[in-house]
């Protein structure tokens, strides 16, 4: 499984969009992203995330969303099966 770091994304620059606004990202089957501590939301658009937050593993299907804001550690989310998982930060 890769792990993608994209710290800069996460912290505006060149996003072209106000800092509120919802950040979209897409995994391909086998990418992983650790979410950052300022998102506090995460939910899925399409296909199936996994995701992991204090060592409990979640499922979230298109359409459900997850408040992280309290995990002491950053959550890391990833698709499941041979699917891309589409989902936005807040």
């Amino acid at each position: 499984m890769s792990s993608i770091n994209m710290s800069l994304l996460f912290q505006g620059v060149a996003r072209g969009a106000p800092a509120t606004a919802p950040l979209r990202i897409v995994l391909l089957p086998g990418e992983a992203l650790r979410i950052p501590r300022a998102r506090a939301t995460i939910r899925v658009l399409s296909g199936t995330a996994w995701l992991t937050s204090e060592g409990e593993d979640i499922i979230l299907c298109s359409g459900q969303c997850l408040s992280v804001a309290t995990s002491k550690e950053p959550p890391v989310i990833s698709g499941i099966g041979s699917e891309a998982v589409l989902f936005e930060l807040r």
